[in-house]
């Protein structure tokens, strides 16, 4: 019987970082329609003030947008929605949310975007205004250092009309641990830019931002193995989870360890920070970490630039939590093409089994779907962000075992693929 040892480092985290100190979670959005392609990621907090006004702005985009485009035939053409966010919690007094939503066509026609900021004052139990950060005696000096600043990186791509009637008392802005973030959106300064406009300011700039306390804790790693054991005389199946992690990622992550089984799983960079103790124990369990870009843009859809941005900025933060670095990409909605491949180093993995998890919310169609489709050397795609998922494979993974599967990561299941091949040769 012919066995492979593979043996994987494990990173864990000092006890402070198992749990999200931020206290948000990241609810999800996303779904291809037949004229519409839907990203959203936005964070939930533990104030139901907050959580309201945003979910008000969330539910009213996304009934628009599908209303606008997905009622409409369009020949070749698909127009998607995204929409990403910034958070930051500072010193217990502020919460500070900025949403971008960005609307693009397929042939990119259509370009929209657009900023709405939520800056939350917590002993006020309110949001608060650029207005009320600036004291009278800033105004001045602030708004001509914002003329300076946007001279300085935007150049002669501002509009000097435009500028003159900026409402310097209430702009867009987020606030983060080193400084005061100042938005625009490209129609209010200029004619020659598409994209969001975005200055800093650092916090010294404002008395009533500069004595905010801002406790950086670094992250302590140390090292352990753990070993899993593959007999490739047995067949195997690479079970892979898209678009987390989630609030369901982590039970998903103990039903694999109760069987003593792994899977793959290609994460969003932008859902890791609010479950950094998840994607940690991801990891600590064998399981496999791979590349899902940052926040489900269209891969395909996007310059060399923006694709880049997306993969690595991913890749930064997830070795930033774990020390690993992927080395798969599963890309959004699994469209690939020649420019995506020859612009990223990692490699491409697909899947060839569709247990349809995001289309079906029966928990024995998802179980019946995969039993009746896997074979030895298969990948299944499947999403930790559905309760029906986490509960499916409750049900599927003993099924599976009983079946003769071994579940194990992409890699293993390569790796192993690769051994057989060479036994084969050699017969």
């Amino acid at each position: 019987m012919k066995k492979i040892m593979l043996i994987f480092f494990v990173l864990l985290l000092c006890a402070c970082h198992k749990k999200n100190e931020n206290n948000y979670r990241v609810k999800t959005i996303i779904e291809e329609n037949t004229n519409t392609i839907i990203a959203i990621n936005y964070p939930i907090t533990n104030i139901k003030k907050l959580n309201k006004k945003i979910q008000k702005y969330i539910d009213d985009t996304y009934n628009k947008f599908l209303k606008q485009y997905n009622e409409i035939t369009f020949l070749n053409k698909k127009h998607e929605l995204n929409i990403d966010y910034t958070y930051y919690s500072l010193d217990n007094e502020y919460i500070s949310i900025t949403l971008f939503k960005h609307i693009s066509s397929s042939d990119k026609e259509l370009i929209l975007n657009e900023i709405v900021n939520y800056n939350y004052d917590i002993n006020k139990k309110s949001l608060i205004t650029f207005e009320e950060i600036v004291t009278s005696n800033e105004k001045l000096q602030i708004k001509d250092l914002i003329k300076n600043l946007l001279f300085e990186k935007y150049g002669n791509i501002i509009d000097l009309n435009k500028i003159s009637n900026i409402n310097y008392d209430n702009l867009k802005f987020g606030i983060n641990s080193t400084s005061v973030s100042i938005y625009f959106e490209s129609s209010e300064i200029s004619n020659k830019y598409s994209d969001i406009m975005q200055i800093d300011i650092p916090l010294s700039h404002f008395s009533k931002l500069k004595d905010l306390i801002i406790e950086k804790k670094e992250i302590q790693l140390s090292i352990k193995p753990t070993i899993n054991y593959i007999d490739i005389s047995k067949p195997m199946i690479a079970l892979t989870f898209d678009d987390g992690p989630s609030i369901y990622t982590e039970e998903i992550l103990e039903t694999l360890n109760t069987y003593h089984s792994n899977a793959t799983f290609f994460v969003l960079g932008n859902k890791i920070e609010a479950h950094s103790g998840t994607i940690i124990k991801m990891y600590q369990y064998g399981n496999e970490i791979g590349n899902h870009s940052y926040n489900h843009r269209s891969l395909t859809k996007l310059s060399l630039e923006e694709q880049r941005e997306q993969i690595e900025k991913t890749q930064d933060i997830i070795k930033k939590y774990t020390g690993f670095t992927p080395i798969y990409l599963r890309p959004t909605y699994g469209s690939v093409n020649s420019k995506l491949r020859n612009n990223t180093n990692l490699d491409i993995v697909l899947w060839n089994v569709d247990t349809k998890d995001w289309k079906y919310k029966d928990v024995n169609t998802i179980v019946n779907n995969t039993l009746r489709d896997v074979k030895d050397g298969s990948i299944v795609l499947m999403h930790d962000t559905h309760k029906r998922t986490s509960e499916a494979i409750k049900i599927l993974i003993p099924k599976l075992i009983e079946n003769g599967y071994q579940l194990v990561t992409v890699s293993e299941l390569k790796e192993a693929q690769k051994i057989k091949n060479k036994i084969d040769e050699t017969r």
